[in-house]
């Protein structure tokens, strides 16, 4: 409901970002990886990514459910520099480690969310399968399972429209403002430095379509579903599995959700 912009009302075929719900999607495609023997989620993640803050001895389950002690690369102070100055460059996901500092935690702790975690498992993802990950999120999940309005930004681009994103985070007093209108906003460079954390964009049919096959076992075989909801404990009446919150009592029912912000998004 409402407007992208005068005269452009939001309708339902419009394509939105779904921020970290992507997160979803990319433990579901580890999941199906292990699933082909491609990898073991106990794998230790050394062979694969080398980076001074980045140890070797994490494993892939630890990235999933954000146990690793990673520091988040989207804390630090020097983010903005790569988003601003301009907003339509393409990050490539392996420049996106420049921003990732010395480790908050060592591995296997306390459970703390870091988009880190997801950043380094595409990376896994596109070393495991030997494809760009975007293509490997679309011939493992999104092509077989019809997905057919879910798109990585901004290496593919959605074949319908992306309304006017509406935002205080530019603005010198936090006032929501059109993005596009006042500043020609892009969202590649937010987007591509979001990668396996954040860069999906989908209709809400296909985001709603995912979640329904996916809980139905129609994606991933049965052991791998248990996995998926092993829960790390967050707070009482909550945990996180790989890639998903589950939370015990929401309006008298057990729920699996998850999230997302992105500049003028919202997704829950």
């Amino acid at each position: 409901h409402g407007i992208s912009h005068p005269g452009s009302p939001i309708t339902t075929d419009m394509y939105m970002g779904i921020g970290s719900n992507t997160k979803t999607y990319f433990a579901v495609l580890m999941l199906k990886l292990q699933e082909q023997g491609k990898l073991d989620l106990d794998d230790t993640i050394g062979q694969w990514v080398q980076h001074p803050n980045i140890p070797g001895t994490i494993t892939i389950r630890q990235l999933l459910n954000h146990t690793s002690g990673l520091y988040s690369y989207t804390d630090n102070p020097g983010f903005d520099n790569y988003i601003f100055p301009d907003f339509t460059r393409i990050w490539p996901p392996d420049s996106v480690l420049n921003l990732v500092e010395v480790p908050n935690a060592a591995p296997g702790g306390a459970w703390e969310y870091s988009n880190t975690n997801y950043l380094v498992a595409g990376l896994i993802v596109r070393s495991v399968t030997g494809k760009t990950i975007q293509q490997a999120l679309r011939d493992e999940i999104l092509t077989p399972h019809g997905l057919t309005e879910t798109y990585f930004f901004p290496h593919e681009t959605p074949p319908g429209t992306v309304p006017h994103s509406w935002s205080g985070n530019l603005s010198v007093n936090g006032s929501l403002e059109d993005l596009v209108a006042t500043y020609s906003y892009s969202h590649n460079a937010m987007f591509s430095l979001a990668s396996a954390a954040g860069a999906i964009m989908a209709t809400a049919k296909d985001n709603a379509l995912f979640w329904d096959k996916l809980m139905a076992g129609q994606i991933l075989n049965s052991s791998s579903m248990t996995e998926f909801e092993t829960l790390v404990p967050i707070s009482m009446g909550q945990g996180y599995g790989l890639g998903v919150f589950k939370l015990n009592s929401f309006n008298g029912r057990t729920i699996v959700t998850h999230g997302g912000t992105n500049f003028g998004f919202i997704n829950e």
